[in-house]
């Protein structure tokens, strides 16, 4: 992929800061760190914008859902078969690791990570690569599955093919 094509926008809570930061010295293109005091209705009008949203298994994935704007929903501790994007425009990555799910309804979503590696490890299986190659293939390649009118119009002013 050639991400120097492209703009991301990196959102966050003050606490995760320090996340975005290391991050983004790994993103080959244009990067805007997000203001993190927005309000709930800047936020939406973000994810309308957006032409994919990339997250973890919180709440923006069910609002851009909601607004058929295509997920890349990333899911550990949580299962997606309960908690997943909705429509075919969406994917998700879920390792299905021993221990997981083990954040659930049968334990008030209050756990204690049992696996070897610690807390996390269900997310650190998610490696960015694939992550890269699902965008590729079903959303920006030559045989991509689903296509939005403004990745085409860019692809052509950009020279890709």
């Amino acid at each position: 992929i050639h991400l120097e094509n492209f703009v991301v926008l990196l959102l966050q809570s003050p606490t995760e800061s320090c996340d975005i930061c290391r991050s983004q010295a790994h993103l080959p293109c244009a990067v805007q760190n997000g203001d993190s005091r927005i309000n709930f209705g800047e936020f939406i009008s973000l994810i309308k914008l957006s032409d994919l949203l990339i997250c973890a298994d919180t709440g923006p994935i069910h609002l851009a859902s909601s607004l058929s704007v295509p997920v890349i929903g990333l899911y550990g501790p949580n299962t997606p078969l309960l908690y997943g994007p909705w429509g075919e425009v969406s994917s998700i990555f879920y390792k299905k690791l021993p221990c997981s799910p083990c954040i659930t309804n049968y334990n008030a979503k209050i756990n204690k990570c049992r696996h070897p590696q610690g807390e996390g490890a269900c997310m650190r299986e998610i490696s960015v690569d694939e992550v890269l190659a699902e965008i590729e293939t079903k959303y920006l390649g030559h045989n991509r599955k689903y296509s939005n009118p403004r990745w085409v119009r860019d692809e052509c002013a950009a020279g890709v093919n």
